[in-house]
């Protein structure tokens, strides 16, 4: 059974259904049947390899969105991960050269935002972070991609295909040599010795993606949870903060960090203090910004390290 489901039809649509009646001779009760040009989803990863048949190891579901040549919203087709590693296949039932573009996404509806999809045109279309104010979750692991299509005559089998690959990146915060009164803070979660938890901040982020994959929108911000080095990485030493990898939307010109002490000024980074270019999320790579103290408790800055997913390094011994 097809989990493939139309949510709009245009007239375009009908044009094509009375086309291949008229010209095919393909007589059935349902023309999923007939020859017709299709469209298929391929997914690559963060370098450009084909990861279609393993989708589902990255990816919960794919929606491809169809607009004609003006733009205007055609049908809507959902499938699952199962669907794309078959390479299941859409019918696009429509007249010989009709021109159309294919928009997809992938794990839009996986949770972490909102997709606007009942839409008449294409720049309608958005992909929301949810947000409670100005605080904003942190988005799922998100593909994008997007294709345009000339349709060939019904009575011969084409397939055209839409490629979607990641947009987002990875990053956490982490400390080296952070004073142990803050260490102390840290350990409760809640006021130690009159001094409030640490927080962290993410800011200088946009929050939607438009139909073309682009972003824009509100500028929002991320609190992701402090935690003891230990409970995330055997390379940080268990009296150090660390948050979790998260994913985030690279940004145009970069991010800004914020790590907030219990009875300090923020220490608010926009910068790697090492060769002083701005603190940045790439696509399928993982950013690590360390807040860094001398061994005397002075405060010295960030130092930014952007790695590959994938990468393995051996644990630290403290």
């Amino acid at each position: 059974m097809k989990h493939i489901f139309a949510n709009k039809t245009g007239l375009l649509f009908t044009m094509g259904c009375a086309l291949a009646l008229t010209t095919t001779g393909c007589i059935r009760e349902s023309l999923d049947a007939c020859p017709a040009h299709q469209l298929t989803v391929k997914v690559i990863n963060e370098k450009g390899g084909e990861i279609t048949e393993t989708a589902g190891e990255r990816i919960e579901e794919v929606t491809v969105f169809l607009f004609d040549e003006s733009l205007v919203h055609l049908n809507t087709y959902h499938m699952s991960a199962a669907d794309v590693e078959g390479h299941r296949k859409i019918d696009l039932a429509y007249p010989e050269g009709t021109k159309l573009r294919a928009i997809a996404w992938g794990n839009a509806y996986a949770g972490n935002q909102t997709i606007n999809d009942n839409v008449d045109l294409a720049e309608q279309l958005k992909v929301m972070l949810k947000k409670e104010q100005e605080k904003a979750t942190i988005p799922d692991e998100l593909y994008y991609g997007k294709e345009n299509i000339v349709t060939k005559a019904l009575e011969v089998q084409s397939v055209d295909t839409v490629t979607i690959q990641v947009i987002v990146g990875e990053l956490r915060a982490f400390t080296d040599g952070m004073p142990a009164k803050y260490q102390a803070a840290l350990k409760t979660g809640l006021k130690a010795d009159g001094l409030d938890p640490l927080k962290v901040y993410v800011n200088r982020t946009l929050s939607t993606w438009n139909y073309d994959g682009k972003l824009e929108g509100d500028s929002v911000y991320y609190m992701p949870e402090p935690l003891l080095g230990v409970d995330q990485d055997p390379n940080i030493s268990p009296e150090e903060m660390s948050t979790d990898y998260q994913y985030y939307a690279p940004q145009p010109g970069g991010m800004n960090l914020v790590l907030e002490l219990p009875d300090a000024p923020a220490k608010q980074e926009w910068v790697d203090m090492v060769d002083g270019d701005p603190i940045r999320v790439e696509v399928g790579r993982k950013t690590e910004v360390m807040f860094e103290w001398d061994g005397e408790g002075n405060y010295l800055g960030v130092r930014v390290t952007v790695r590959d997913w994938g990468f393995v390094d051996d644990p630290i011994e403290w």
